[in-house]
Protein backbone atom coordinates (compact mmCIF):
# COMPACT_ATOMS: atom_id res chain seq x y z
CA UNK A 1 0.00 0.00 0.00
CA UNK A 2 1.16 3.39 -0.93
CA UNK A 3 0.83 6.01 1.66
CA UNK A 4 -1.61 8.71 0.62
CA UNK A 5 0.07 11.90 -0.51
CA UNK A 6 0.08 14.68 2.03
CA UNK A 7 -2.12 17.59 1.36
CA UNK A 8 -0.26 20.81 0.73
CA UNK A 9 -0.89 23.72 3.07
CA UNK A 10 0.26 27.35 2.81
CA UNK A 11 1.24 29.31 -0.29
CA UNK A 12 3.64 28.48 -3.05
CA UNK A 13 6.42 30.82 -3.97
CA UNK A 14 4.76 31.79 -7.26
CA UNK A 15 1.54 32.78 -5.45
CA UNK A 16 3.48 35.01 -3.09
CA UNK A 17 5.36 36.66 -5.97
CA UNK A 18 2.15 37.31 -7.91
CA UNK A 19 0.48 38.86 -4.88
CA UNK A 20 3.54 41.09 -4.33
CA UNK A 21 3.40 42.31 -7.93
CA UNK A 22 -0.32 43.08 -7.65
CA UNK A 23 0.13 44.88 -4.35
CA UNK A 24 3.15 46.85 -5.62
CA UNK A 25 1.22 47.98 -8.68
CA UNK A 26 -1.64 49.19 -6.49
CA UNK A 27 0.68 51.08 -4.14
CA UNK A 28 2.48 52.69 -7.08
CA UNK A 29 -0.86 53.84 -8.51
CA UNK A 30 -1.86 55.33 -5.15
CA UNK A 31 1.49 57.17 -4.95
CA UNK A 32 1.11 58.60 -8.47
CA UNK A 33 -2.44 59.66 -7.71
CA UNK A 34 -1.25 61.44 -4.56
CA UNK A 35 1.47 63.29 -6.51
CA UNK A 36 -1.04 64.38 -9.16
CA UNK A 37 -3.36 65.60 -6.42
CA UNK A 38 -0.61 67.73 -4.89
CA UNK A 39 0.15 69.34 -8.27
CA UNK A 40 -3.55 69.99 -8.90
CA UNK A 41 -3.95 71.54 -5.45
CA UNK A 42 -1.00 73.85 -6.15
CA UNK A 43 -2.52 74.94 -9.47
CA UNK A 44 -5.89 75.58 -7.81
CA UNK A 45 -4.21 77.64 -5.09
CA UNK A 46 -2.41 79.77 -7.69
CA UNK A 47 -5.65 80.39 -9.59
CA UNK A 48 -7.42 81.31 -6.36
CA UNK A 49 -4.73 83.85 -5.46
CA UNK A 50 -4.77 85.34 -8.97
CA UNK A 51 -8.57 85.60 -8.92
CA UNK A 52 -8.45 87.27 -5.51
CA UNK A 53 -5.93 89.84 -6.81
CA UNK A 54 -8.09 90.57 -9.86
CA UNK A 55 -11.19 91.13 -7.73
CA UNK A 56 -9.17 93.28 -5.35
CA UNK A 57 -8.26 95.61 -8.21
CA UNK A 58 -11.86 95.74 -9.39
CA UNK A 59 -12.92 96.75 -5.88
CA UNK A 60 -10.33 99.54 -5.92
CA UNK A 61 -11.73 100.72 -9.27
CA UNK A 62 -15.31 100.63 -7.96
CA UNK A 63 -14.22 102.82 -5.04
CA UNK A 64 -12.83 105.41 -7.47
CA UNK A 65 -15.50 105.56 -10.24
CA UNK A 66 -14.70 109.11 -11.37
CA UNK A 67 -11.16 108.20 -12.46
CA UNK A 68 -11.66 104.85 -14.21
CA UNK A 69 -9.77 105.98 -17.32
CA UNK A 70 -6.63 106.31 -15.19
CA UNK A 71 -6.61 102.55 -14.68
CA UNK A 72 -6.98 101.60 -18.34
CA UNK A 73 -4.20 100.11 -20.44
CA UNK A 74 -1.93 99.74 -17.44
CA UNK A 75 0.34 96.79 -16.73
CA UNK A 76 2.08 96.18 -13.43
CA UNK A 77 4.30 93.41 -12.17
CA UNK A 78 7.17 91.40 -13.61
CA UNK A 79 9.32 93.21 -16.16
CA UNK A 80 6.99 96.22 -16.29
CA UNK A 81 7.80 99.85 -15.60
CA UNK A 82 7.29 100.17 -11.84
CA UNK A 83 4.60 102.46 -10.49
CA UNK A 84 6.07 104.84 -7.94
CA UNK A 85 4.38 105.53 -4.64
CA UNK A 86 2.55 108.87 -4.80
CA UNK A 87 2.76 109.18 -1.02
CA UNK A 88 -0.20 110.58 0.86
CA UNK A 89 -3.27 110.77 -1.35
CA UNK A 90 -4.88 114.20 -1.24
CA UNK A 91 -6.73 114.20 -4.59
CA UNK A 92 -9.00 111.60 -6.17
CA UNK A 93 -6.77 111.44 -9.25
CA UNK A 94 -3.84 110.36 -7.05
CA UNK A 95 -5.94 107.47 -5.80
CA UNK A 96 -5.52 105.75 -9.19
CA UNK A 97 -1.72 105.83 -8.95
CA UNK A 98 -1.83 104.69 -5.31
CA UNK A 99 -4.14 101.79 -6.24
CA UNK A 100 -1.84 100.68 -9.06
CA UNK A 101 1.18 101.00 -6.78
CA UNK A 102 -0.43 98.86 -4.06
CA UNK A 103 -1.68 96.31 -6.60
CA UNK A 104 1.85 96.06 -7.99
CA UNK A 105 3.19 95.40 -4.48
CA UNK A 106 0.48 92.80 -3.79
CA UNK A 107 1.31 91.01 -7.04
CA UNK A 108 4.97 90.90 -6.06
CA UNK A 109 4.25 89.76 -2.49
CA UNK A 110 1.88 87.00 -3.57
CA UNK A 111 4.28 85.91 -6.31
CA UNK A 112 6.96 85.13 -3.76
CA UNK A 113 4.66 83.17 -1.45
CA UNK A 114 2.37 81.27 -3.81
CA UNK A 115 4.34 80.64 -6.96
CA UNK A 116 2.70 83.25 -9.21
CA UNK A 117 6.10 83.62 -10.83
CA UNK A 118 6.56 86.51 -13.23
CA UNK A 119 3.04 87.74 -12.48
CA UNK A 120 1.72 90.60 -14.61
CA UNK A 121 -1.54 92.41 -13.95
CA UNK A 122 -3.27 94.37 -16.69
CA UNK A 123 -6.45 96.44 -16.99
CA UNK A 124 -8.38 97.15 -20.18
CA UNK A 125 -11.85 98.03 -21.38
CA UNK A 126 -13.48 96.00 -24.13
CA UNK A 127 -17.01 96.60 -25.40
CA UNK A 128 -17.96 98.57 -22.29
CA UNK A 129 -16.61 95.94 -19.87
CA UNK A 130 -13.59 96.46 -17.67
CA UNK A 131 -11.22 93.51 -17.83
CA UNK A 132 -8.65 92.82 -15.13
CA UNK A 133 -6.24 90.06 -16.11
CA UNK A 134 -3.39 88.39 -14.28
CA UNK A 135 -0.96 86.09 -16.01
CA UNK A 136 1.94 84.16 -14.54
CA UNK A 137 4.33 81.34 -15.26
CA UNK A 138 2.96 78.25 -13.57
CA UNK A 139 3.21 74.53 -13.91
CA UNK A 140 5.17 71.65 -12.52
CA UNK A 141 8.17 69.49 -13.35
CA UNK A 142 5.83 66.99 -15.00
CA UNK A 143 3.81 69.39 -17.16
CA UNK A 144 6.50 72.01 -17.72
CA UNK A 145 6.26 75.75 -17.23
CA UNK A 146 3.43 77.42 -19.09
CA UNK A 147 1.69 80.78 -19.06
CA UNK A 148 -1.47 80.74 -16.97
CA UNK A 149 -4.13 83.45 -17.03
CA UNK A 150 -7.08 84.53 -14.94
CA UNK A 151 -9.32 87.42 -15.90
CA UNK A 152 -12.45 89.03 -14.58
CA UNK A 153 -14.76 91.22 -16.66
CA UNK A 154 -17.39 93.52 -15.24
CA UNK A 155 -19.35 96.67 -15.84
CA UNK A 156 -18.61 99.39 -13.32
Amino acid sequence: MNPSPKRQSGFTLIEVLISLVVMSTGLLAVGLMQAKGIVSAGDAFQRTQATWLAYEMLDRMRANPNNLTGYLDKKVGYNQIPVTDPGTVTMASQRTTKDLYEWQNNLSAVAGRTGLYQAIGSISKIAGLYKVQIQWQGGSKQSGVETRKVWVETDI
